[in-house]
């Protein structure tokens, strides 16, 4: 048996996703451990699906013309929607980045990487006709797949147990 003083109480993953949502938003520097990262990846997937969810409701319902998101009243649901993916892309990178920052690696993969992911969705929206055709769109997805591996890759090793030049080992790695 463990005795108490030894057991450390976690932080729920919950409760490490509603802080990198609220506190830890826009913070780009210091570390972040793989439970911090992990946790604030699980409910970033699920809130993701559920927004993903609203849309599909609001466009089978009528609420939303798929071939015009931006009219009537449409535009309210796709501008909250696109408003709560973009604070939780934010909120990805910063913690991605600080992730990056324990493992002591720069932070530009991850801007490279989210460049890379990004790339291939509006080519989806395009004709083939243009940006290069289909061939383009097949290269900016594997590539999207390459930087997506290398950051989950990074994720996945263990950060450093001493102090590097971003900062002191966070607790509990």
């Amino acid at each position: 048996m463990i005795p108490s003083k030894q057991v450390e109480e976690q932080e729920s993953l919950f409760r490490i996703f509603i802080s990198c949502m609220t506190r830890r938003c826009v913070t780009f520097t210091g570390r972040a451990r793989r439970r911090e990262f992990w946790g604030y990846m699980l409910f970033a997937i699920l809130f993701g699906g559920l927004l993903c969810g609203i849309v599909a409701g609001a466009s089978s319902l009528g609420w939303i013309d798929v071939t015009d998101p931006l009219a009537g009243s449409g535009v309210i649901i796709t501008c909250i929607v696109g408003l709560l993916a973009l604070w939780l892309l934010l909120a990805e990178m910063a913690v991605a980045v600080r992730r990056f920052h324990d493992c002591n690696l720069p932070a530009w993969p991850v801007l490279l990487g989210m460049l890379l992911v990004l790339l291939p969705i509006p080519l989806f929206f395009t004709p083939y006709g243009g940006l290069g055709g289909p061939g383009f769109f097949v290269l900016s997805m594997l590539l999207a797949a390459c930087a997506l591996i290398f950051i989950l890759g990074v994720a996945i090793i263990p950060g450093g147990k001493k102090k590097n030049k971003y900062g002191l080992a966070p607790k509990g790695e």
